[in-house]
């Protein structure tokens, strides 16, 4: 699984291998890097295997000035560009998500404590900028 996870990954799919794609599925989640994390990402479209998607694209997400810098992204900056769209796409719903978050939480914060202001001065409560 080491050596071959990702070349068994796509014979799985092809032949219908349900079991074994669910294994190497595992296997090459369990090995992404930020090196290789653009090409699991474009293989995993293409064998169907939203589990490997959706961990690649956090990796990307939390990793992301990393990734920027590998020969993947500027493959796909060149070549896929709607893959890279989907990428950003995905890295600024995922901040919106964190954004909103951390706004319910100082909301709540400001309808408890009517001098929020001075906790965020403290530096005690964290308000995005």
């Amino acid at each position: 699984m080491e050596r071959y996870g990702i070349h068994l990954l796509a014979l799985s799919h092809v032949y219908m291998v349900t079991q074994l794609k669910q294994r190497c599925s595992k296997g090459v989640v369990q090995r992404l890097t930020t090196e290789n994390v653009v090409d699991v990402l474009q293989l995993a479209r293409l064998c169907d295997a939203p589990d490997v998607c959706l961990r690649s694209m956090r990796l990307i997400h939390s990793q992301f000035k990393t990734v920027e810098q590998t020969e993947g992204w500027k493959f796909i900056q060149e070549h896929d560009p709607f893959l890279e769209l989907d990428i950003l796409q995905f890295i600024d719903d995922a901040e919106s998500v964190n954004l909103l978050i951390c706004f319910e939480n100082t909301a709540s914060l400001f309808f408890l404590v009517p001098s929020i202001t001075h906790f965020v001065q403290l530096g005690l409560v964290f308000v995005p900028r």
